[in-house]
């Protein structure tokens, strides 16, 4: 799901917005704030990140909503991702207070997804059809 047009709204209301940061060889995500999707540039990974002249990288302190991207989502909140376990590092940092928004497209909701105990659940799943509150 293109989340451009939703950053570009939230900006526009004021919102701060924090994107990934990817850093392959560590295998981690850090966050950095923009402040117009002017600020990113294609990475050669194929993800969008914030132009180098334009770094200002926020604590996970500073975070009051994650939208997290996944392969598949179940309606509990389960979560697929790519398997490198970026998110997953990046998720227990974030305190559990902070709700987790799951981006998918309807297809890619499943009934039922395996988990494991030390995976994280996302508080919300929203689709192009429907918003989901996870039980």
């Amino acid at each position: 799901m293109q989340t451009r047009k939703l950053i570009e709204e939230l900006l526009g209301k004021g919102k701060r917005i924090a994107v990934p940061v990817t850093d392959f060889e560590k295998r981690e995500i850090a966050l950095a704030e923009i402040r117009g999707t002017e600020e990113l540039e294609l990475k050669s990974s194929g993800l969008l990140e914030p132009k180098r002249t334009a770094l200002r990288l926020l604590s996970v302190k500073e975070i009051g909503l994650v939208v997290v991207p996944g392969i598949a989502f179940d309606k509990v909140g389960t979560r697929i991702g790519t398997g490198y376990g970026f998110y997953d590092k990046l998720l227990r940092k974030i305190s559990s207070s902070v709700p987790l928004v799951g981006f998918c497209f309807e297809e890619n909701l499943e009934k039922r997804l395996p988990a494991e105990s030390h995976d994280i659940k996302m508080n919300i799943i929203v689709t192009e059809k429907q918003v989901i509150r996870c039980e």
